[in-house]
């Protein structure tokens, strides 16, 4: 199972970004530009403050005065009405972002390569789409902006100081380039943890996700302390990568802030100096503490972007892994039969990696069109692959496999899947209502037509329940039988118009009585439809037209 994620260089990463932020260029544009506004109304602050302190101690202006204090108000008013229609614009800008983002990569997701997708575990990629998701459209939204904002302060804060003092300005821009140099170091180390860090989060879902999917397992095997050790040592595994990026982010913050603690008061001894010589008014040494802070603050904000965008790039890097992943491959030619087709099978052969054994191995065979097929084997011979073949799931190492209607001959692919309606081993309801379940198979079906699909398959004890076709599916058919579940599991298939079905021991969980019935209405009542069934049941090859043998 893969849960680290591969390094992207920057030349792949900044296109992938592109197209998340490409719907929203003009929103971000304007973001940035309010944020610039009150940028620039915070060094009117600083330099009407300047003025009233000058005008009050120095020239004694009374109308000068008023009149710095008035714009003073008006300033501090813009301030916070801009900044009000700000984090209105970013908060919507952020929902708006993060929602087309995970909507592409579930679609993505769904339709990947079965096998590639399938190297992920499920509880990783929920982690990648949430957790990394998030922190992309943070740094997008909020990070990059404030980086834009406080390099305008600082480019601003330093015009101005380099106006009032050209001998600190120049000690501050040699200070700058040093600090560039560091920062390369400084992002490298702290991709590094933030790599580990994420990948150790992937295996705490994935653990999680099991452990509650599975609780009622961990019960019965009395295996729930075992389970919470493995759960716990993984904790242990994410501290230890915690505390080592900790210590570093420690001991490098406090080198920052001793080094801004000197600076500080390097400008305020020079300050005091030249405030008791005469060379500087009060005013003048008002606004290089106020600038000395302005400077500070965005420098500050600039270094700890730094593991913000370590963090960010990580979050990139593992969910452009995911976009990446191989599409299915299309063949051009979709759409419905026009009539009942068959399948044909010409030697295939299969196995999952190149050092597996073979699954199937020259496979031949014709399932002709209307018939009832019986596909049966010892375990592990590959009649779930062959499923998985024929839903295209898988592609044959060599062989060929077709749908045939008449003329219309198709190779199987992702397109040919429509032709199929497909019953799985297990449970594979989702939490929703049973109508919506239903649905997932025929959008259009009415009440009448899923009413029969549901007497068909003997699933009809649901409509005894108050709700009817509006009950509500728990998770995994939570509060529904292995039986009950399996019975509304076939009368979706019977619901799908497609002209194939296929039945992965659909019958496994039925008693025997119940198990007949369904087979005599699908042999009396569906008549155009070309029917697989997986089995091992008797009763299953006692209705099949023919009964296929996988060795």
């Amino acid at each position: 199972m893969n849960f680290g994620g591969k390094e992207y260089k920057f030349a792949v990463i900044l296109p992938w970004i592109g197209k998340v932020v490409r719907h929203y260029k003009l929103k971000m544009c304007l973001n940035v530009v309010l944020g610039w506004t009150v940028v620039g109304l915070n060094f009117l602050f600083v330099w009407t403050t300047k003025n009233a302190i000058d005008m009050a101690t120095v020239y004694h202006n009374q109308w000068a005065l008023r009149f710095a204090c008035a714009m003073l108000v008006v300033i501090i008013i813009l301030q916070a009405v801009i900044s009000a229609i700000n984090r209105r614009l970013k908060t919507l800008l952020s929902f708006n972002m993060n929602r087309r983002m995970q909507e592409h990569l579930f679609h993505h997701a769904v339709s990947a390569n079965w096998k590639d997708i399938n190297e992920y575990h499920t509880g990783d990629i929920v982690r990648r789409f949430e957790e990394d998701g998030t922190e992309i459209i943070s740094f997008v939204n909020g990070t990059i902006p404030t980086i834009l904002l406080v390099l305008l302060q600082l480019g601003g804060a330093y015009i101005f100081l380099f106006v009032l003092s050209k001998d600190i300005a120049i000690a501050l821009a040699v200070i700058m380039v040093l600090g560039i140099v560091i920062s390369k170091f400084h992002f490298l180390k702290i991709r590094s943890f933030s790599a580990k860090i994420k990948e150790c989060g992937s295996r705490l879902q994935a653990a999680l996700q099991e452990g509650v999917q599975n609780i009622s397992v961990l019960k019965a095997l009395t295996g729930q302390n075992l389970f919470a050790k493995y759960y716990s040592g993984i904790f242990d595994i994410q501290k230890g990568n915690i505390k080592r990026r900790l210590t570093y982010s420690v001991l490098s913050s406090t080198v920052l802030n001793l080094g801004f603690a000197a600076c500080y008061l390097f400008v305020f001894i020079w300050g005091v100096l030249n405030l008791e010589t005469g060379a500087i008014t009060y005013g003048t040494l008002m606004a290089f503490v106020q600038l000395t802070g302005q400077i500070q603050g965005p420098s500050r904000t600039l270094i700890n972007s730094i593991s913000d965008f370590a963090e960010f790039y990580t979050s990139c890097e593992r969910l452009n892994e995911i976009d990446s992943i191989n599409s299915e491959k299309s063949t051009g030619k979709s759409g419905p039969f026009s009539g009942v087709p068959g399948i044909c099978c010409e030697n295939i052969s299969y196995r999952y990696s190149d050092n597996k054994r073979t699954v199937i191995n020259n496979f031949s065979h014709t399932f002709k069109p209307g018939t009832m097929s019986a596909i049966v084997g010892t375990t592990g011979a590959g009649k779930t692959t062959l499923i998985r073949l024929l839903l295209s799931y898988v592609s044959p190492c060599s062989g060929h496999t077709y749908i045939i209607c008449g003329n219309d001959k198709r190779e199987i692919s992702a397109d040919t899947r429509c032709a199929f309606a497909y019953v799985p081993q297990g449970n594979s309801l989702l939490s929703m209502t049973l109508r919506d379940n239903l649905r997932l198979a025929n959008p259009g079906a009415t009440d009448t037509q899923m009413l029969q699909a549901l007497e068909w398959a003997c699933a009809d004890f649901i409509t005894h329940n108050r709700e009817g076709l509006d009950t509500q599916c728990g998770e995994s058919g939570r509060g529904l039988s292995q039986g009950q579940a399996q019975r509304l599991c076939i009368a979706r298939a019977l619901l799908s118009p497609s002209p194939i079905l296929l039945m992965d021991e659909a019958t496994s969980a039925l008693d025997s009585e119940t198990e007949e019935k369904i087979l005599h209405n699908i042999r009396n009542n569906i008549k155009d439809k070309t029917i697989l069934f997986v089995t091992h049941r008797d009763a299953v090859i006692k209705y099949a037209d023919e009964t296929v043998r996988i060795s």
